[in-house]
């Protein structure tokens, strides 16, 4: 039996890193699916590739690349898939296999009769804690887009990009906390309605009030079950 190609668009800046890859992926890591690579050497260049090629079935974000804003197209990260200098290769291939299954067909599009695709709601996740942010991120996932930042210094420009549904901020960080963090999403008329949910490992009544004044939309307090975290963050994306 003969396995369909899924068809890739590989996102990458720097050429050289660019080839790694395509040797990579087209290396018989796993006896299926393979892989047919078309590449873009930034955010523009996708954008046109994927107005004009509507048999690409998902993006691989490469070095640098964290978003390209609002597609309906699923998108996998390379970051998410390397520890140091190593990339998990296998891992890499099944999460872009699950995301090509993802993507709707397409049929029924030449009648006319075809719908705008909703997007999957996109969640900015910042915790310092590694495994900690890990664990949350393969909770998520199978519902959400989730793009994962250790510090906060940079979560404005981020959200930028990405355009979030939520933002989940640890409380207890190295550089700005989660409580300031929020005041400065709230300070940003773009985001005063985007709903934040604070993770801390206290359970004061003070925690309750300082999230109320913070801006916050919810908290959880860790340690975190799988079950009330998916619940709450259902109920803050209705």
């Amino acid at each position: 039996m003969t396995n369909a190609k899924i068809t890739v668009l590989l996102v990458e800046k720097d050429p050289q890193v660019a080839q790694l890859l395509l040797l990579l992926m087209t290396e018989p890591v796993l006896p299926s699916p393979q892989f047919s690579l078309v590449c873009a050497d930034g955010p523009e260049t996708a954008r046109r590739v994927l107005r004009e090629d509507p048999a690409i079935q998902v993006v691989l974000l490469g070095s640098g690349v964290r978003a390209l804003g609002a597609l309906p197209t699923p998108t996998v990260a390379v970051a998410d898939y390397r520890s140091g200098n190593v990339l998990d290769a296998r891992a890499l291939k099944r999460a872009l296999s699950v995301a090509a299954a993802r993507r709707p067909s397409s049929r029924g599009a030449s009648r006319g009769d075809d719908m705008p695709t909703p997007r999957r709601r996109r969640v900015i996740l910042v915790d310092d804690d590694g495994d900690f942010s890990s664990l949350l991120k393969d909770w998520l996932l199978p519902r959400y887009d989730v793009v994962v930042l250790p510090r906060g210094d940079d979560l404005l420009d981020e959200m930028i990009v990405v355009e979030p549904d939520l933002v989940v901020l640890d409380v207890s960080m190295p550089g700005p906390d989660g409580f300031t963090l929020c005041r400065r999403v709230r300070a940003e008329p773009r985001f005063a309605e985007t709903p934040v949910l604070f993770l801390t490992s206290s359970n004061r009544a003070a925690d309750f009030v300082d999230n109320l004044d913070a801006g916050g939309s919810a908290y959880v307090v860790k340690p975190v079950e799988r079950r009330s975290l998916l619940a709450r963050v259902a109920g803050l994306l209705p």
